[in-house]
């Protein structure tokens, strides 16, 4: 039982330790060291969350920089 908890103790501690990108691409590149998600295509574009204005001023503290389509 004391084996078990030390595995489980051990990899989530090394969990926290690890660091995650992503990449959203069809050429299977990986993502650019200083972002957390790289999103590249030649033939496609990027499509926020559409919102009115209404559901937009309803958002609860808003994060600095949130991108949201307002449709109004």
């Amino acid at each position: 039982m004391k084996n078990q908890l030390l595995v489980v103790f051990m990899l989530l501690f090394s969990s926290s330790l690890l660091f995650s990108q992503v990449a959203i691409n069809t050429d299977g590149s990986n993502p650019h060291n200083s972002a957390m998600l790289d999103v590249k295509s030649s033939n496609k574009g990027f499509l926020p969350p559409r919102m009115t204005r209404a559901e937009i001023n309803a958002i609860s503290q808003p994060a600095d920089g949130l991108i949201i389509y307002c449709t109004d």
